[in-house]
């Protein structure tokens, strides 16, 4: 896409078909979920590779270090598998491998020996901004192929998407151990 590209007409909302749904992938929803799905795909790939070379973590541990920074430095584990969509088997490999590099620290709650709350430590959030950074720098290059209209035009487009997709019954509650 360059910032010569035509500007498309709207022939406005698209009409539930009448016909069965097609056994081809011609159909515009599969060919957008699809889409959808591959640039997720690559996002993850392009991040994990900036946070990688910028802080040495996955991006599974950056993910719950950026949602502590998110959620003022303390949650609780279970908090943070449902933020996160994971479970809590997962979610506690993170946390172990966190404690161990000194990223988090455990947070006693004051009413439960049980509930196990972590705090996001002083390298755990330097952690979280040169990874931000990275992530940035990485998604800076992409963006400054589109126009700002395009940009936010897709921000729009995928916002919407995504309250729609609440609204039928879409969540993103934790997954349960299998």
């Amino acid at each position: 896409m360059t910032n010569s590209a035509a500007e498309p007409s709207d022939p406005g909302p698209i009409a539930p078909s009448t016909e069965p749904a097609a056994s081809t992938n011609s159909e515009p929803f599969v060919e957008w979920w699809l889409a959808m799905r591959h640039t997720a795909a690559l996002l993850d790939r392009q991040a994990e590779e900036a946070v990688r070379q910028a802080t040495g973590l996955n991006l599974s541990l950056f993910a719950v270090l950026r949602t502590l920074d998110t959620e003022n430095d303390c949650l609780k584990q279970q908090d943070i598998a449902t933020l996160l969509s994971l479970t809590k088997s997962t979610i506690s490999r993170l946390v172990d491998a966190a404690l161990a590099e000194r990223l988090v620290e455990p947070d006693p709650a004051p009413h439960s020996r049980r509930e196990r709350r972590i705090r996001l430590t002083d390298a755990g959030r330097s952690s979280v901004r040169a990874a931000d950074d990275a992530i940035c720098a990485v998604q800076l290059q992409a963006a400054a192929q589109f126009t700002r209209t395009e940009l936010d035009r897709t921000v729009t487009a995928t916002r919407k998407l995504a309250e729609v997709l609440a609204t039928t019954g879409a969540t993103l509650a934790p997954k349960t151990s299998a």
